[in-house]
C-alpha cells in the first residue's frame, strides 16, 4: 500500500484496477499477489461474457486474458474493452507474473493520461 501523510484522505486516492479473465487457478493466483503487491486492485472472472460484463459495470485500467484463447471466443471482451479505451494483455500460461505485471503497469499508466481523474 502506498505511503499516505496526515493531510492524505482515502477519498483523494485511487488505485488501477485490472480485471483477469478466464485464467488457470494457479495463474490467478500468482498475479493476484503480485499485482496487489504493486497497489493494483485485482478483479477475477472465470467465463468471457460476464467478464464483458464486469469491463462495462467496472470500468478497469486493463483486461488480462488467456493467449491461447480463440479469437472469436474473445471478440466480445475485446469489443466492449475497446468501448472504454482500454486494452487486453493477452498472456501465456507460462508468462512470468513479473512481465505480466510490467505490461499491466504500462497499460495501466497509458489509460491514467487518458482518463479524467475520479470524481468525488
Amino acid at each position: 500500500m502506498p505511503e499516505t501523510n496526515d493531510s492524505e484522505t482515502v477519498e483523494g486516492m485511487s488505485w488501477p484496477i485490472v480485471l483477469l479473465v478466464e485464467l488457470g487457478a494457479p495463474q490467478v493466483e500468482a498475479l493476484t499477489r503480485e499485482l496487489e503487491s504493486s497497489s493494483i486492485i485485482v478483479l477475477v472472472e472465470s467465463s468471457m461474457l460476464r467478464g464483458a460484463n464486469q469491463v462495462r459495470a467496472q470500468r478497469p485500467h486493463v483486461v488480462v486474458a488467456p493467449a491461447s484463447l480463440p479469437r472469436e471466443r474473445m471478440q466480445l471482451l475485446q469489443d466492449v474493452s475497446r468501448e472504454i479505451g482500454i486494452d487486453v494483455l493477452r498472456v501465456a500460461a507460462n508468462a512470468s507474473p513479473a512481465a505480466v505485471v510490467a505490461d499491466v503497469r504500462a497499460a495501466v499508466a497509458k489509460i491514467s493520461r487518458s482518463r479524467p481523474p475520479p470524481t468525488l
